[in-house]
């Protein structure tokens, strides 16, 4: 019983371990969508387009990650 359970560890590790890159990216992915929407949308509220850009810029990881839905 214990050795299945260390063959199904090691097997759930390595699946994670091969996992990871593709999490990442989506995540990169997300987040340029994220920008890009943000600013579009700003731009159509009135904002100019480079105030928007730099506005943009600053949005970090977290707003992604604590963000309400």
């Amino acid at each position: 019983m214990t050795a299945i359970r260390l063959i199904k560890s090691i097997a759930l590790i390595l699946l994670y371990i091969a996992l990871l890159p593709v999490w990442i990216l989506l995540i990169l992915l997300k987040m340029a969508i994220y920008k890009t929407v943000l600013t579009k949308n700003m731009v159509k509220s009135g904002i100019p387009k480079e105030h928007a850009r730099q506005m943009a810029k600053e949005m970090s990881l977290t707003n992604l990650v604590t963000r309400n839905n």
